[in-house]
């Protein structure tokens, strides 16, 4: 695995499976795909063979993860369990994804704006669907931020 340079973006994907887990994502990345581990740096389940809102920790933020193509390199990748192309995501998943953006924000000093999606880079995927919506999510950062509901 290569290092972690430098992080100025956060990348959000969706798994686009309804009954999965970390491990059974490890199990496809490790065996179908052949590599190393699972791509995200961080995986937040959806209460069904995952826990609602648990945040898994998973490719530690030393290395690079394999989550966007070309776009390794400066990023942190976030993936929550469920297709959102069909659902919306539970507000346990998203009190835990803001807790998880803002602590990643503050610590890396990363622009609102680059919490990005893996569409940005790939405009043939829907990831992570279309029952998320960016601008609410960077408003919702951006107020969190701002009124700092998050204390650290």
């Amino acid at each position: 695995m290569e290092f972690l340079s430098k992080v100025d973006k956060i990348i959000l994907h969706h798994t686009k499976t309804t009954y999965d887990h970390p491990y059974l994502i490890k199990l496809r990345h490790k065996l179908l795909r052949w590599w190393d581990d699972i791509w995200y740096h961080f995986i937040i389940g959806n209460g069904i063979f995952s826990i609602d809102w648990k945040l898994y920790h998973w490719r530690d933020l030393l290395f690079q993860g394999a989550h966007v193509f070309w776009q390794n390199s400066d990023s942190i990748g976030i993936s929550l369990i469920w297709d959102f192309d069909l659902y919306k995501p539970s507000l346990k998943q998203l009190d835990t994804l803001y807790t998880l953006l803002i602590k990643l924000i503050k610590e890396y000093n990363i622009a609102i704006e680059n919490v990005l999606w893996h569409s940005d880079f790939n405009n043939e995927k829907s990831c992570p669907g279309k029952n998320l919506n960016l601008n609410i999510i960077r408003n919702e950062l951006f107020q969190l931020l701002n009124d700092n509901i998050i204390k650290e």
